[in-house]
């Protein structure tokens, strides 16, 4: 009795909690994005006429191509004052329904026009990662890294387990790191860096 119970309470629970996800996505979906404020009409209208072309959305395809740029600049610097300077590290998760077109995304988005630019076969993008493996990555690709997936779920899962958020969070503001060989314990210091974490995930 005691078990049934609890599995009627947890059904209980995670139907409310599906029901909160999703009133939280349809408010978030009707919210206007403005077009006008981020980028040119010719953009905009190119945007959405390829967007559709594909079977997706402008907002998604922009989702994308965002992060992409941001990694291409690598250690650039956005001038926002004349005393500041911003890193250029960009940490986004776009929420899509099912069959929304996160595949198109990435690849007319991210994968393409990063493989146009890509030298002796080195990629700056990562999929999954481990905190070892990331470090790694970036003694490689001069302190730049593009984390992307069209189904980040599984790697928002992982971050969480493996408790990379850290990392991340210094990584996000362009920190330097250190990283030891374990060989003959040399130290590799990697002085700036330029990370973006981005990706795709579906209402459940």
């Amino acid at each position: 009795m005691a078990s049934a119970a609890k599995k009627a309470k947890f059904s209980s629970f995670k139907a409310k909690s599906d029901e909160q996800i999703n009133e939280i996505a349809s408010q978030a979906a009707a919210i206007e994005f403005p077009w006008d404020k981020v980028s040119p009409v010719y953009f905009t209208d190119w945007l959405d006429v390829f967007s559709k072309a594909y079977g997706t959305s402008k907002q998604l395809v922009f989702m994308s191509i965002l992060p992409t740029v941001s990694s291409l600049l690598g250690l650039s610097k956005l001038k926002a004052t004349t005393t500041y300077q911003e890193n250029l590290s960009l940490f986004s998760l776009c929420i899509s329904p099912p069959s929304g077109g996160k595949n198109q995304c990435f690849a007319f988005g991210c994968k393409a026009p990063i493989a146009k630019v890509e030298k002796n076969g080195a990629s700056c993008i990562l999929d999954k990662f481990t905190e070892v493996g990331l470090r790694q990555h970036l003694i490689q690709n001069n302190g730049v890294a593009l984390t992307i997936n069209e189904e980040m779920e599984d790697t928002m899962r992982q971050i969480n387990t493996d408790r990379e958020g850290g990392t991340l969070c210094r990584l996000f503001d362009g920190d330097s790191i250190y990283i030891n060989s374990g060989i003959n314990s040399a130290r590799v210091a990697i002085e700036k860096t330029s990370v973006s974490v981005s990706g795709f995930m579906q209402v459940r």
